[in-house]
């Protein structure tokens, strides 16, 4: 069971723990003899599916007098962290075409290969445009 040591101030994986009665199982200990032995259960909720575009998932702990919540939560992405996220867009962008370009190579279709090189070319402007913001 997960439990918050109220000492050293970390999460800990526990089946056991010492009391002044010895070794107890910490499932068979109540909230109130958990805090008197220095631990508070660990409350964790799940973590929401990330898709919100422009957010972030952040994980936040409260601590309250019997326990120790740990949960999720959205918040805004800043502009440096936006435009990081752009970045890396375009870029894996410019890779996957630069795969479509050696496809295209290999296999000797010209046509496609035209249009490939148009949006390669596009790409890395944008990417040069972004590169220039930062």
């Amino acid at each position: 069971m997960k439990l918050y040591h109220t000492t050293l101030k970390q999460v800990q994986d526990l089946e056991l723990i010492e009391t002044s009665e010895g070794l107890m199982y910490v499932s068979f200990l109540s909230e109130e003899d958990l805090l008197k032995n220095g631990y508070k259960k660990v409350i964790e909720e799940a973590i929401p599916e990330h898709t919100e575009q422009g957010k972030k998932l952040v994980m936040k702990t409260e601590e309250t007098s019997t326990s120790y919540r740990i949960f999720y939560a959205f918040e805004e992405l800043s502009s440096e962290e936006k435009a990081e996220q752009a970045l890396m867009e375009v870029q894996g962008q410019i890779e996957e075409v630069e795969g479509y370009i050696r496809h295209a190579i290999l296999i000797g279709n010209d046509r496609v290969l035209l249009e490939l090189r148009e949006e390669y070319k596009t790409l890395l402007a944008q990417k040069q445009a972004l590169d220039k913001e930062e």
